[in-house]
């Protein structure tokens, strides 16, 4: 079953043609799509010990996040830190702050934004990240997330 959609789809330009939406992947490259998310934190646990970062580390502050509803939007977990973007929301994450500086160092970047690029290309990346500090990267193998300010 195939659908065509025949309204204009894009935000830029609305005399654009509009989106097909088929079962069938389409031949050539992928056009690169952004995602972008303001009110963002980004949060580093780190052992005060410079001990490994362990399965009980992750599973105490994973706790602590889910107990004040914190939305998690991207993780990245190291031999000795642990790396968290999350939607900023007050007093939420002052509680959360509060709570992990009781066993570990912490460290934050509020006011940052996270951005996906999939189907990413190097121009793609460049060109929303145009000159802003680039936080924390992720990359696999078509996708980029970044958080920036």
């Amino acid at each position: 079953m195939m659908l065509i959609s025949t309204l204009p789809r894009s935000f830029i330009d609305r005399t654009s043609p509009g989106t097909v939406i088929s079962e069938e992947a389409p031949d050539g490259k992928m056009v690169p799509v952004l995602v972008r998310k303001e009110g963002q934190i980004l949060i580093s646990v780190l052992p005060r010990d410079l001990s490994f970062v362990m399965g009980e580390n992750l599973a105490a502050l994973f706790n602590i996040l889910a107990d004040q509803g914190i939305k998690v939007n991207l993780v990245q977990a190291g031999a000795v830190s642990i790396n968290i973007c999350a939607d900023h929301e007050e007093p939420k994450i002052g509680k959360v702050l509060e709570k992990l500086k009781k066993d570990y160092t912490i460290l934050y970047n509020d006011g940052a934004e996270m951005l996906t690029v999939r189907h990413s290309t190097p121009e793609a990346v460049e060109s929303v990240t145009g000159g802003r500090e680039v936080l924390l990267s992720q990359t696999t193998r078509s996708t980029v997330r970044m958080v920036v300010r």
